[in-house]
């Protein structure tokens, strides 16, 4: 969901990326068949903020990284920008549990620990697609004309 929402901030831009991230994470947190995030409202908050930023940045990148030249150094760019993300995601949203769930340091903290295996998998695959796919998506819709097509603009650059 992260690379999906940072696309559309790269794409359309830091303002509509924000906007994206927001409703985005309002929309799949409020719904989720799992559990809705209306009941928490701290964690429901800390995903909608994480989830903005994460289509702002794509926005950002934009400015950094063209798609008509994704050499190494852009991948490189791409992939901490995955990286970061999904760290920040993954912090902000712990430390909104932490406020929510009523449990004593201690156990927060033993139970942070304990999610530290999962969120070294979420970082690293987040890394890996915005690494490996989010390039190829970037390229395609480059040389596709998507832009020019659909929004009027010509190619991205």
């Amino acid at each position: 969901m992260t690379a999906t929402i940072f696309l559309g901030g790269y794409i359309l831009g830091r303002v509509c990326g924000l906007v994206i991230g927001f409703f985005s994470a309002l929309l799949w947190s409020s719904l989720n068949p799992w559990g809705s995030g209306l009941a928490y409202p701290p964690i429901l908050a800390a995903q909608i903020i994480s989830f903005a930023v994460a289509g702002f940045s794509g926005g950002v990148i934009r400015l950094i990284v063209n798609p008509s030249k994704l050499g190494f150094k852009s991948l490189v760019i791409l992939a901490l920008s995955g990286f970061i993300l999904t760290a920040f995601y993954d912090i902000v949203t712990n430390l909104g549990s932490i406020f929510f769930s009523g449990f004593e340091l201690k156990m927060m903290r033993n139970i942070l620990i304990a999610g530290i295996p999962l969120s070294f998998f979420h970082i690293t695959i987040n890394t890996l697609v915005f690494f490996t796919v989010l390039p190829s998506l970037i390229k395609t819709l480059n040389k596709s004309g998507f832009l020019k097509k659909y929004f009027g603009q010509n190619k991205i650059s």
